[in-house]
């Protein structure tokens, strides 16, 4: 059995071209063992709460912004490939729809753009909204060039803070064949006056925090999935970014000034623009999982 088997994956879904490659992804990765629930949320403008607003028929706008959302889900489904629970239509405001029921789920699957106005859930902000709110880990997944293949090429991006050591656990535990690349990406200050001696030290810090993000991983969890690390002198968005990954792992936020690789917006940016399946992980949702998270303090 996979580490995976059993886990819920909540998707958000409204026809748009983005949410069908989520569901796709989704329920591939599902291989017919995960339980697969699509959710979509609506709402409607104030301004069409009013009673005076009535049709010919005598249905309320609350009960036609409903059976639009119903229309528009069950006509994405119809052309999905199977796998997945009955959807779950909920009223709303999608961003907290999405992450209020992510909290019972193991992952939240969003796709980059959504577009329907009354099923309105993944326009605008709304995955960045996940990314940043949500305990539970995110996927964003573009709606284009997503693999779903068996066996994927999976990237993790580390720095030794408790995030990127749980980005790491999340992925290990996957029981996804094919190794597991780790990355750590530093840039040097930018400034002139570093001696050749800070600069070998530098050097020297980054191989440690490499080091020691992979041996808190291992000491978290029993899954021993083959690992590949390297270590990339460039500013982490862009190494990442270029990783050509099928499924990039990432921490919600990093920690360090020389060491950092998801600090700012690193996370924000790679899925605002993600150039693969990306999963962004909190090390607050397994706090539980990984060991002494305080001593994590001794790697910045």
């Amino acid at each position: 059995m996979n580490a995976t088997d059993g886990q819920k994956i909540l998707v958000g879904i409204d026809g748009s071209d983005g949410s069908r490659s989520a569901l796709e992804w989704a329920v591939a990765r599902a291989r017919g063992v995960d339980t697969v629930q699509p959710i979509a949320a609506w709402e409607l403008p104030w301004w069409t709460m009013t009673p005076l607003i009535v049709r010919d028929d005598g249905k309320m706008p609350v009960d036609l912004g409903r059976e639009r959302c119903e229309h528009v889900v069950a006509e994405m489904l119809a052309h999905a490939r199977p796998g997945f629970a009955e959807p779950l239509i909920v009223r709303g405001r999608a961003r907290r729809v999405l992450t209020d029921h992510a909290s019972e789920a193991d992952l939240l699957v969003v796709g980059h753009r959504g577009r329907s106005a009354s099923a309105g859930l993944l326009l605008g902000s709304t995955s960045s909204y996940c990314v940043t709110h949500s305990n539970t880990p995110v996927a964003v997944i573009p709606d284009v060039g997503v693999g779903h293949q068996a066996r994927e090429k999976t990237v993790v991006g580390v720095d030794g803070s408790p995030h990127s050591v749980a980005a790491l656990v999340w992925a290990m535990e996957q029981g996804r064949t094919g190794a597991i690349e780790v990355i750590h990406a530093w840039s040097p200050p930018a400034v002139d006056f570093l001696s050749e001696s800070m600069i070998h030290a530098t050097e020297n810090r980054a191989a440690q925090t490499l080091e020691a993000s992979i041996k808190a991983a291992l000491r978290d969890t029993d899954a021993r999935p083959q690992l590949l690390s390297s270590i990339v002198l460039d500013d982490p968005r862009a190494a990442l970014a270029r990783a050509d990954a099928d499924l990039l792992v990432i921490g919600a936020r990093g920690g360090g000034l020389l060491d950092r690789l998801l600090i700012g917006s690193t996370a924000t940016a790679l899925t605002n623009h993600p150039v693969c399946a990306t999963v962004v992980v909190r090390g607050e949702r397994i706090e539980h999982r990984v060991a002494d998270l305080s001593k994590f303090d001794e790697l910045d």
